[in-house]
């Protein structure tokens, strides 16, 4: 559905706006069954679709972001195991690959992320 996201980018975009008052959003057949704003109150001008369409960009690399951080996390947790095992020199070859599969992820996903900041 286009413009799903419109409040969150509509508070990336005007962030001192409060937005109680500064604007309306509806949904139904007078709006095409489309989200839209009904009601604008800021002096500044309506944003556009294509500026729209750019906050949900950052909005999708933002939520992309957190999702990496917390694979990151899980992949730290799932990491502990093996890694103690390897301390205490009691590592099997199960253990050695397990860490080198999970650090290629994490490498992976540290990339992914370096991109999209």
């Amino acid at each position: 559905m286009k413009n799903e996201r419109i409040h969150e980018a509509l508070c990336l975009l005007f962030p001192d706006a409060a937005p109680e008052t500064s604007w309306k959003l509806e949904q139904g057949p007078h709006t095409a069954g489309e989200i839209a704003i009904t009601k604008w109150t800021l002096p500044d001008p309506q944003p556009t679709q294509p500026q729209l369409d750019a906050a949900y960009l950052q909005l999708a690399k933002a939520d992309r972001c957190a999702a990496i951080l917390r694979e990151l996390d899980a992949i730290d947790l799932q990491s502990v195991r093996p890694v103690r095992a390897k301390l205490a020199g009691t590592a099997t070859p199960e253990d050695e690959s397990k860490i080198a599969a999970l650090e290629a992820q994490a490498q992976t996903l540290r990339t992914e992320l370096a991109g999209l900041v």
